[in-house]
């Protein structure tokens, strides 16, 4: 019945394209290839269809109607061969409807001089990554100038392609170029970390966060809380005791990343006086707080002071069942 309702919107010129919009994405999740095509030809259709409703498109001709989408593909080519930024709009498309291997089939058809420079040459080495074109992608990142903006996502590209070929002599160099960017521009570490991580390179973007966690200042923080979220997916307890207390040298007044410090100080038997330190001052600040009292018994009990554990615990034994921390 939603649907239905949706339809009799379809062709309105104010609403037609966020109901196109939905039934389209609807379509896409239930894979209704009929559907699917329907309504693509429908937005794009519409005169209200924006430069972001293409990839959308796109994706669902590709997978309801691969012919349709050739040839929506072959108009695109011809349309966005004109200049490098068109070039750089389908590329960008391709690459993010999961498409890099038809978008490094066409870029090989343009001029290149523009490959070489960005936009155009980051679009193009994603392109290549998602194609798994490790040989190419190894040589358009191997020279060049992508300039101080750019040139460390040259080093990140150039990295997992020489990762991929096991070049370890490229792979150590490019390590530690991005290392000591990521010392000079804790904004170019982050985005690199990301990058690498998000790519399978797990080691090298938990190196580059902690060379970023060495400064001071937000970059710092964001790199430590991204290290946070890695050991945490990866029950590494050492590694949250040591984002933890690299946060609370750099934001002592936090309760919270006092909290956790000691409780993984605890846990790992690292810094047992400093943990019950900082747990018994976190509770005497907020005697309230089951979650201080949780880790102020636990440092306590790893202490070996188990009668004194269980005396800060009884008081609140009603109130396990909604806290996690009491019951641990």
């Amino acid at each position: 019945h939603g649907l239905a309702l949706l339809g009799r919107r379809a062709d309105d010129a104010n609403w037609g394209p966020i109901v196109l919009r939905i039934l389209l994405d609807d379509a896409t999740l239930h894979r209704d290839h009929a559907a699917m095509v329907r309504w693509a030809d429908a937005l794009r259709r519409h005169p209200g269809c924006t430069i972001g409703d293409m990839p959308r498109c796109l994706q669902a001709l590709a997978i309801a109607a691969p012919e349709r989408y050739r040839e929506m593909l072959a108009g695109l080519e011809r349309d966005h061969a004109v200049t490098p930024q068109a070039a750089v709009q389908l590329i960008s498309w391709l690459n993010q409807i999961g498409r890099g291997a038809d978008a490094a089939r066409w870029m090989r058809t343009l001029p290149p001089a523009g490959m070489r420079r960005p936009p155009l040459a980051v679009a193009g080495a994603e392109a290549l990554r998602q194609a798994g074109e490790w040989e190419e992608l190894r040589s358009r990142t191997a020279q060049g100038d992508w300039g101080p903006d750019a040139d460390f996502i040259r080093w990140c590209y150039g990295l997992v392609a020489a990762c991929q070929l096991s070049d370890e002599a490229r792979s150590q160099e490019l390590t530690q170029t991005l290392q000591s960017r990521a010392v000079l521009n804790g904004a170019h570490g982050l985005f690199a970390a990301a990058s690498l991580y998000s790519w399978g390179l797990t080691l090298e973007a938990e190196a580059l966060w902690w060379r970023v966690s060495e400064q001071e200042g937000p970059h710092a923080i964001e790199a430590l809380g991204a290290l946070a979220r890695h050991y945490q997916v990866g029950r590494d307890a050492d590694g949250q005791y040591r984002v933890f207390r690299r946060l609370h040298v750099l934001q002592p007044a936090d309760r919270a990343i006092a909290n956790n410090f000691a409780f993984f100080a605890a846990l790992t038997e690292r810094d047992q006086r400093q943990a019950e330190q900082l747990a018994r001052e976190n509770l005497r600040a907020e005697p309230d707080n089951l979650n201080f009292l949780a880790t102020a018994a636990f440092a306590a009990l790893q202490g070996g002071r188990i009668d004194e554990s269980l005396a800060m615990l009884a008081p609140q034994a009603g109130a396990v069942g909604r806290a996690p921390g009491l019951a641990f």
